[in-house]
């Protein structure tokens, strides 16, 4: 019998379902294999997942806006990010550990007596007073800046502890004044051309008015080179066990906009950060460094090395 007589002879034996179920049976052949190349292919996909949110645990470079820090006159600041703005608290206590292999520093009875304190007050009485006294020149030449040094009133901080601090940090000779580029002077007697100010936390931002401080950074503002107490206070989780670093780290950073210095970014992983570098807010793969001039004068401020 050909096959066309048997396919006859079949549907008219069993009508229907002589055609009907040869014809599920390939659909569920169809089905199975359909669904296991399904569960294959979700076995990829979330392995591929999770991947990637290791890779983003794991912590590369932060790349989300952290809360402001200063900025040369005119410079955009960025915005605040969670981390930045809970740090101003959580340091009183502790902080993350810090990068390492900083530049060390010589040793100084700032230095020695660099200890954190977490009972800072946040809130002054919003007034000013200049810290009495001058200094020799700091410096072996170049132009000479002369500077006072401000004190917010209600602080309870030594205002001529604080003074004798910066004339020892603007007197390094890895600062601003390496290789007789240039020179400071502090004054009192109303003649001086930029302003060192201490200031508590709430208070910031009214003297680096558009900045976006949030009470965490320090700041720079047309003549005025604004330290926040928090910050000088407990310093920042990257600076951990190293406050007189980052004492000198924000003191060099800001004075340096105020000569003119803009924000950089880390030169490359391993290297030591760019005082201009935002090192409050992150080191970006660099190690700490609180000076334009770390290793020499010939050094480039921007990747000091």
């Amino acid at each position: 019998m050909s096959d066309d007589g048997a396919l006859k002879s079949a549907v008219s034996r069993y009508g229907w379902r002589a055609v009907a179920l040869p014809a599920l049976a390939v659909v569920i052949i169809v089905a199975l294999v359909i669904s296991l190349q399904s569960g294959s292919g979700s076995d990829a996909a979330g392995s591929e997942t999770s991947g990637s949110d290791a890779q983003a645990a794991g912590g590369s470079a932060d790349t989300s806006s952290p809360a402001a820090s200063s900025s040369a006159a005119g410079s955009s600041s960025p915005n605040a990010s969670s981390s930045a703005k809970s740090s101003s608290k959580s340091s009183k206590k502790s902080g993350s550990s810090g990068a390492s292999g900083s530049s060390s520093s010589a040793a100084s009875p700032a230095a020695d007596s660099a200890a954190p304190s977490p009972d800072y007050v946040e809130a002054g009485d919003g007034t000013l007073a200049v810290v009495p006294g001058t200094s020799e020149n700091l410096g072996a030449g170049g132009p000479l800046t002369q500077f006072d040094v401000q004190i917010e009133g209600g602080l309870g901080v030594d205002g001529e502890q604080f003074a004798s601090y910066v004339e020892e940090i603007l007197a390094d000779e890895r600062g601003w004044t390496a290789g007789g580029q240039r020179s400071f002077q502090r004054t009192s007697d109303g003649s001086a051309a930029m302003h060192i100010l201490l200031v508590s936390p709430q208070h910031v931002e009214g003297y680096c008015p558009g900045y976006g401080t949030e009470g965490y950074t320090s700041c720079r503002y047309g003549d005025n080179v604004v330290i926040n107490l928090a910050r000088w206070s407990v310093g920042v989780p990257d600076y951990e066990g190293h406050l007189w670093e980052y004492r000198q780290y924000v003191i060099n950073h800001e004075v340096g906009h105020y000569l003119g210095y803009g924000h950089v970014n880390c030169p490359g992983p391993g290297q030591k950060a760019p005082v201009m570098l935002q090192q409050t807010l992150r080191l970006e793969g660099c190690v700490r460094n609180p000076y334009p001039y770390p290793n020499s004068p010939a050094d480039d401020p921007n990747a000091p090395g």
